[in-house]
């Protein structure tokens, strides 16, 4: 680990899981991102 400026902490990536719907119809598959974790600020940098 090494520290990052609190203004440049908007550049990492968030790690975390994504929601994902997956159908399928007549054999052939679907899949759509519902959802994912992202950080959010109040002031942005």
């Amino acid at each position: 680990m090494k520290q990052v400026p609190a203004s440049q902490d908007y550049r990492l990536p968030e790690p975390g899981p994504a929601v994902l719907a997956a159908t399928s119809r007549n054999g052939k598959p679907n899949i759509m991102t519902m959802g994912f974790p992202m950080m959010i600020r109040q002031a942005p940098p």
